[in-house]
């Protein structure tokens, strides 16, 4: 009975946050389903509880779910939940507090572990644009990554558009770093608050994409893209966002990106392969062929940068090829360009992300 009116407390105070907050979620509105699924957890901290230890599903929650336990034990009132901080203590929270010569969940949370990725990454120039390093960018930061294009079109102009790009990025890296530990931040905001510092001329293509240890969450304008591996196969990409044939949507200085990213949140598993790119590899090869490319390194178990650059060299190959079929020739034709065949030559940034576990307890 008492984890009946547990789980009842907790609903209605989800409730109540999603209706006082409906143009800004909170945490509870977040993480309600999430907070149901951990009662068990409740039921061993809440005050008054006698019980001595969480329940099996409590350890198991934790592992995947740090996020919003770590809002319960950081404002335990907004789940309409009052906790025994003595026993909270014992649990690892997403803050990575934990006692371990009491903690109850310790031994069999650390058996398993927690996911995250690790990335490897390869850039190449397009060859006439080598001497000032191209206009692809990218970062990668814990379990967060980003790539950038810069649109050529603006060397017309005297202005290269891969400092823009750079900007972007640069800017990205630097809002991770200092929202570190804030799970709570998303992709898109990211996204936004550096492109409002970004202040050179240009435009570009932007991904900003963060994996919370259960989704990859996407934020995404223009034909920048990811690929997820499973298995062998692909489960699931993005979709390239044009205007037109080889017209992308883009972000230049002073725009507002939040009018034009698509997001994207997909479950992620052990094993997963990611395969976050600019549109010189998504041009040039066919999912097919990444497909292939990734499950015959993966066998010969490659490292993530040696796939990483055995994607980008490919895609350049076919990209200086005339003859070779390409998604880009495809799109030519599709769009009146009869009889285009070959490649697109470009810049290809490739970040090639494994889904691993890690081996002890933690929250990035």
């Amino acid at each position: 009975m008492r984890k009946v009116w547990l789980v009842v407390g907790v609903l209605m105070m989800c409730a109540v946050a999603g209706v006082e907050s409906a143009h800004a979620p909170s945490p509870a509105a977040d993480c309600s389903t999430v907070v149901l699924n951990m009662s068990d957890c409740f039921s061993f901290m809440s005050s008054g509880s006698k019980e001595s230890k969480p329940q099996s599903t409590c350890c198991s929650g934790l592992k995947t779910n740090t996020e919003c336990l770590n809002d319960a034990l950081s404002n335990d009132a907004q789940f309409g939940v009052g906790l025994d901080m003595t026993k909270a203590l014992t649990l690892p929270s997403a803050y990575g507090v934990s006692i371990p010569s009491v903690s109850n969940c310790r031994e069999m949370a650390s058996s398993r572990g927690v996911l995250f990725l690790s990335s490897g990454t390869a850039m190449l120039p397009h060859p006439s644009k080598a001497l000032t390093g191209g206009e692809d960018a990218f970062f990668v930061a814990h379990n967060w990554l980003g790539v950038a294009d810069g649109v050529g079109q603006w060397s017309l102009k005297g202005i290269n558009a891969g400092i823009y790009a750079r900007e972007l990025m640069d800017g990205c890296a630097k809002m991770v770093s200092e929202f570190q530990g804030d799970h709570r931040i998303k992709p898109e905001e990211i996204l936004i608050r550096s492109a409002a510092e970004a202040y050179s001329f240009g435009s570009s293509t932007v991904l900003v994409a963060y994996f919370n240890g259960q989704a990859l969450n996407v934020a995404n304008i223009g034909d920048s893209g990811f690929i997820i591996i499973r298995n062998g196969s692909v489960l699931r990409r993005s979709s390239p966002m044009l205007h037109g044939f080889n017209f992308p949507f883009q972000i230049g200085r002073g725009d507002d990106p939040s009018k034009l990213i698509e997001g994207y949140k997909i479950d992620l598993e052990e094993g997963d392969v990611v395969i976050t790119a600019t549109d010189g590899l998504f041009d040039n090869l066919y999912e097919q062929e990444i497909e292939t490319i990734v499950s015959k390194s993966l066998e010969a178990n490659l490292k993530t940068k040696e796939i990483a650059g055995f994607l980008a060299s490919r895609a350049q190959e076919v990209g200086m090829s005339a003859s070779l079929m390409s998604p880009f020739a495809d799109a030519a034709r599709a769009a009146g360009y009869k009889g285009e065949t070959g490649g697109k030559l470009d810049d290809v940034t490739v970040i090639v992300s494994f889904v691993q576990r890690s081996p002890n307890f933690h929250s990035e």
